[in-house]
């Protein structure tokens, strides 16, 4: 199945920050996923600074595109381009 275009996941509003680092660090850190975070590495082309939510929501549109699921706990699904 085919990741619908026009369609990203993107962090929740309502999610800690605390929660949302963990997110990232640990799929980023876990090889098993396979997601490339090197954009939102410092020096990344998608490197955003003391910004946790957008990081998350790059991570989990990474995992959304991926396998065509999203994490609902801390993801939302959206039709606007973030």
């Amino acid at each position: 199945m085919q990741k619908p275009t026009g369609v990203w996941c993107v962090a929740k509003g309502d999610v800690s920050v605390k929660e949302l680092r963990n997110l990232v660090q640990g799929a980023c850190a876990n090889r098993d996923y396979g997601l490339n975070c090197g954009n939102i590495a410092v020096g990344g082309p998608c490197y955003f600074k003391n910004n946790t939510k957008k990081q998350a929501s790059y991570v989990l549109n990474l995992f959304y595109v991926k396998y065509n699921t999203y994490l609902a706990k801390y993801g939302t699904l959206t039709h606007k381009d973030p």
